[in-house]
Formats: C-alpha cells, sequence, structure tokens
C-alpha cells in the first residue's frame, strides 16, 4: 500500500529521538549513512531544519576523509573506513557532545583534499549532532548514534549512472574513475549495513527522489509513526 500523505521522514526522525530518554548529560546523535547519491546531505539538513529545541548541528564524515591522492595511490574507495581518520572523527563526535568546540577539516572537491578548517561550537544536552556520511555506520561511529538511518537505491541498475553522473559533473571525477569509485562504494556501503544491528535501512528512488521504508524491523518504535509500505517525498525535491 502506497499513501502518499505519509508524514516526512525527516519528521518521523526528530519525533523517534525525542521520544526516547535523553542520553545522560550530552546531545542526541543521529547517523545518516548509505550509499552516495541517496540523499544523506538531504536528509541531514532537513532533520537540521525540523529539530524543535536547541541546535542541530551537521558534522559532514568528510571531514576525515584522507586526502584523494592518498585513496587512489592505495586502491580505498571514499566510503571506506580505511578511506577516512577514523580516531579524528571520534574524537570530534565526542568533544562535540561533551560541549567542546571543535575546528573540523573543510573537504574541497575540487582540490580533492581539505585545506581549510571551520570553527563549530560545542553542543548542550538539548542538541542534536547529525553525523552525515557514509561511515556513520562503521564501528566505533555507529556506536555513538541513538539512531542510524542507512539510505540504499531502489535498484542499483538505476542508481549507479545517475551516481556517476553526479561524481563527472560536481566532483571532477573522469566518466571511468566514477564507475568504478562508485562500484567500489555500493559495495562498501552495503557491508557497512550487513554488519550493523541497530541500523534503520531506508530506500531511495534516484529517478523520482522519494523515500520508501519497506522494513524497519530492526526499529519498531520508528516504524510505527508509519503507515505500511510508506512513501514519503522529500521537500525541495520534485518527484517526476
Amino acid at each position: 500500500m502506497i499513501c502518499p500523505s505519509a508524514t516526512r521522514l525527516e519528521d518521523v526522525v526528530v519525533q523517534h529521538l525525542l521520544e526516547r530518554p535523553p542520553p545522560l548529560r550530552r546531545a542526541r546523535v543521529l547517523g545518516v549513512g548509505g550509499h552516495p547519491y541517496t540523499g544523506k546531505s538531504h536528509l541531514s539538513r532537513a532533520v537540521q531544519a525540523a529539530w524543535p529545541q536547541g541546535r542541530a548541528t551537521v558534522l559532514p564524515t568528510e571531514s576525515a576523509v584522507l586526502p584523494r591522492a592518498t585513496r587512489l595511490e592505495h586502491g580505498i574507495d571514499g566510503c571506506s573506513p580505511a578511506g577516512h581518520d577514523l580516531r579524528r572523527l571520534l574524537t570530534h563526535v565526542t568533544a562535540l557532545c561533551d560541549g567542546r568546540a571543535i575546528a573540523r577539516r573543510e573537504y574541497s572537491w575540487a582540490a580533492g583534499d581539505a585545506p581549510a578548517q571551520k570553527l563549530v561550537p560545542g553542543l548542550g544536552r538539548e542538541d542534536l549532532l547529525i553525523i552525515d556520511g557514509t561511515v556513520a555506520a562503521a564501528s566505533p561511529i555507529a556506536g555513538q548514534c541513538d539512531l542510524l538511518i542507512v539510505l540504499t537505491p531502489v535498484g542499483e541498475d538505476r542508481w549507479l549512472p545517475l551516481a556517476c553522473e553526479r561524481d563527472v559533473r560536481e566532483r571532477g571525477w573522469d566518466a571511468g574513475a566514477a564507475h568504478i569509485q562508485n562500484t567500489r562504494k555500493a559495495a562498501t556501503s552495503a557491508a557497512l549495513l550487513a554488519s550493523s544491528s541497530l541500523s534503520v535501512s531506508v530506500q531511495i528512488d534516484p529517478v523520482s527522489w522519494t523515500w520508501f521504508l519497506p522494513d524497519c524491523g530492526k526499529c519498531e518504535e520508528l516504524v510505527l509513526n508509519f503507515p505500511a509500505q510508506p512513501r514519503v517525498t522529500v521537500p525541495g525535491c520534485k518527484a517526476r
């Protein structure tokens, strides 16, 4: 059954986080992982805008990714935990949740590195930290999350050409490298999802940019907020 008037996904995520007992003396943490080009950053910004109390901060996992040249030299894709400084990322998550400011790296797709930094203020108990990126589903980052959403495409045959097109158009990859990298990233994302016992899997149709939750068996509290087989259209993305 498809329900065109279903609640927005970001509203359900916010409601779920607010209904859970708040963590002891720290901000709540939401992880948004999954495949590239499935709307991780879009969902992160939507939840940030919908958060009704305190402050919501998005921490891109790209702030801890290794330089592109290093990843290419070692044959590591940009979604792999091995392609990130997870110790740095975990330190930043812990610091922000403890109310301490951090200086995070600002990744540049043009440079393939992070030549600049941005100061991010610490968070309080009423605030929300959103970890945006595939390695949000990797240990030990996933263990810091009060809720972990993992996005996957409905069909990889529909998703892969669009993901490659985006990387060529916006991220400076040539077509062949984009295909190789996205194929590797898909395998990495699937492996991280399979290894997680706490995540909620959400599918995205990359053609219509519509979200589906066909199975939320790992998070019964969240599925109770949806009608069966819901369709949730993301604000700002036009279905076609």
